[in-house]
């Protein structure tokens, strides 16, 4: 949307995204797989491989994403454009998603991207 990556590797890399975490969410599975068959709680096995809102309040969560969302591109924007020195621009978005994910993380989960959500569910 911003021109960062040609679009003609978006479905190619939404796809690569999505079979790393699918395969990483069976790998933990295999890893787990006896602490799995013990525990009897299916929240608690679900909450292995994908996340969920605390509290379920539909608007408060939507929100909640949209703000995070919202922080995260601008700031993306802003260090990727040239605010910082490029070599320091990976350490800068890891330190952004790292605050983003502790202040608005619990409401919702903070699944942050379609391939660390829907693939490991689909797992």
């Amino acid at each position: 949307m911003w021109g960062f990556l040609p679009a003609e590797r978006v479905g190619g890399d939404v796809l690569a995204q999505s079979a790393g975490g699918f395969f990483g969410a069976i790998r933990v599975w295999v890893a787990c797989w006896l602490h799995s068959d013990e525990a009897t709680d299916p929240e608690v096995k679900r909450g292995v491989f994908c996340t969920r809102p605390a509290i379920r309040q539909w608007p408060a969560s939507l929100f909640a994403e949209f703000l995070g969302t919202a922080v995260l591109g601008a700031c993306v924007t802003a260090l990727v454009r040239g605010f910082v020195e490029p070599g320091a621009a990976p350490w800068w978005v890891g330190g952004l998603m790292l605050v983003v994910g502790l202040a608005l993380g619990g409401t919702t989960g903070f699944a942050s991207k379609l391939a660390c959500d829907l693939a490991p569910r689909l797992a």
